[in-house]
């Protein structure tokens, strides 16, 4: 009799532990994808540079890290940020930069020249800052190599895995960005840029 009536005591507690308004939250999923640009229209801001968390990092880059004169491994971006529209059969992409929705800085740590493709030694420490409507976020990780073009094409495919940070001012708990990335290393046929996922949740 006792051990049932421990049993019911327990069950009890936990079905009122999640039943409380303090833990029963319902959260929002949001997804955006859009396209990022290197602009020369754009530049980037120092302050975003030196707000990155690996920023002057001597393992990295040895010596000095002046956001306004950036080692030569140190790359900033300031990008424009565009709606893009794609097939409705197919998902093909079949307009890019549709309008402009907002303006970003990254800055990114080229750690391997020689650009290895899903090399370890090429994983790139990134870090991005970006407004587009009314949203306003901050992401932090690393991108890889996949797949080296610099011989027949002048350009570096790249993988971007970021974490968005939490923002609770805007009620967002977390998120990623993951990216597919053009890196242009003096082929005038393409232009350093970015397709993105952001994936937000919000309280």
């Amino acid at each position: 009799m006792k051990k049932l009536v421990g049993i019911f005591i327990i069950l009890s507690l936990v079905a009122l532990v999640f039943s409380s308004p303090a833990i029963a939250q319902s959260f929002e999923e949001e997804v955006y994808i859009f396209q990022t640009v290197d602009d020369p229209a754009v530049p980037y801001d120092p302050e975003v540079l030196e707000r990155a968390p690996f920023w002057g990092n001597q393992e990295l880059f040895p010596g000095p890290w002046d956001a306004y004169n950036p080692p030569p491994n140190v790359v900033p971006l300031g990008a424009s940020l565009w709606a893009i529209n794609t097939r409705n059969k197919d998902g093909k992409l079949v307009k890019q930069k549709v309008r402009q929705i907002g303006t970003g800085t990254a800055v990114a740590v080229i750690t391997n020249p020689l650009f290895p493709p899903f090399d370890p030694s090429a994983l790139a420490p990134f870090y991005f800052e970006a407004s587009m409507g009314d949203l306003d976020f901050t992401a932090n990780g690393k991108c890889i190599v996949t797949n080296n073009l610099v011989t027949s094409l002048g350009i570096v495919l790249v993988s971007c895995d970021l974490e968005v940070y939490p923002d609770f001012s805007q009620g967002i708990i977390g998120g990623n960005a993951t990216s597919n990335s053009v890196f242009n290393l003096g082929n005038p046929d393409f232009q350093t840029g970015s397709f993105w996922t952001l994936r937000l949740f919000r309280q």
